[in-house]
């Protein structure tokens, strides 16, 4: 009983002596003041518009969590008009958000209504695709994202207006392959120029040299080869009717995605991106049951071995579909 009254002290030393600390060491305290000071550094760099007086008077939020995206520690700094997230492990900002043009946006509606309340409220677009050439020119002081070597290697695979805000996507491309997972992310307001969001969603796990061994002609068997094995998902779907359709499967060109472990029962399905690199075909095809049922199922194929490293499937109703 001794020893287990000792133990039992130890572990709740232990325990008391981890409450209040990120896992840097640094009390709650220190937190606060360290990422409260990197906090209106990124945000008066990224908004100008910031005054010394909101810095000051504003109240910033600070949590510290696990994250889901990169290794290790994310710090989540926010105030009601800007929030960023950092890496505790490298201090890199992994994302931006400026509430503070919702507001602006808001003001605008409310007085444009107030002045004509007959009228819809319209403002003029100032921006087209093409005045996104170069994204710094709408980032100041772009350095403190540090990626712009990124910029120069990755590649701009989207360019699309959503609302009042367009959004520009940059994916990381390895020995010629683009990633199906991970990239540069951002939205710039379109009424203003300003930079809105930014996201960093990229892993900077290496990745495995290239190795091609499946042709795309032999996907279709390695899809239905699993079809017909004894995991409970494909159980699951052949004892409630579910049958491939055979014109419906779509192969991507090779890319480079992390597994998910999604048709891997004995491990933990996880979506993370801190996962093992490969070089798959992105599959898709439709498994039907009737006109009202079916499902989609994505596939991610290592092209090394035809084993499967990831996917998803989910159901829908084929009516909706039909034109």
């Amino acid at each position: 009983m001794k020893k287990i009254a000792a133990l039992v002290l130890v572990a709740i030393l232990l325990l008391s002596s981890c409450v209040g600390r990120d896992t840097n060491g640094d009390t709650d305290d220190k937190l606060q003041e360290k990422y409260e000071e990197k906090f209106w550094e990124a945000v008066k760099l990224l908004d100008p518009h910031v005054t010394d007086e909101e810095a000051r008077t504003a109240s910033v939020r600070i949590i510290s969590r696990k994250s889901k995206i990169v290794s290790g520690i994310k710090i989540e700094c926010s105030t009601r008009s800007h929030s960023v997230d950092f890496s505790q492990e490298n201090g890199r900002i992994l994302s931006f958000y400026n509430n503070q043009l919702a507001f602006e946006k808001e003001k605008e509606y409310e007085k444009a209504r107030l002045e004509n309340p007959d009228k819809p409220y319209e403002y003029t677009p100032r921006l087209t695709s093409e005045s996104f050439a170069e994204i710094k020119d709408f980032i100041p002081n772009i350095h403190i994202l540090d990626i712009e070597k990124r910029l120069k290697k990755y590649e701009k695979d989207l360019v699309h207006r959503h609302g009042s805000r367009w959004f520009i996507r940059y994916r990381r491309v390895e020995n010629g392959y683009r990633f199906a997972m991970g990239a540069l992310m951002f939205y710039i307001d379109d009424r203003t120029g300003r930079l809105s969001s930014y996201g960093y969603g990229i892993s900077d796990m290496p990745v495995p040299k290239p190795k091609i061994k499946i042709k795309k002609g032999e996907i279709k068997g390695i899809i239905q080869s699993y079809l017909r094995g004894k995991s409970k998902k494909a159980q699951y779907l052949r004892e409630n009717g579910f049958e491939l359709e055979e014109d419906s499967l779509e192969i991507s060109e090779a890319t480079y995605t992390h597994t998910d472990y999604f048709f891997d029962e004995s491990k933990e399905l996880d979506y993370s991106m801190r996962n093992p690199i490969y070089l798959v075909y992105e599959c898709q095809c439709v498994l039907k049951k009737s006109e009202q049922q079916a499902y989609t199922i994505d596939f991610s194929i290592d092209t090394a071995t035809g084993k499967l490293v990831g996917g998803d499937y989910y159901p829908f109703d084929l009516r909706r579909y039909k034109k």
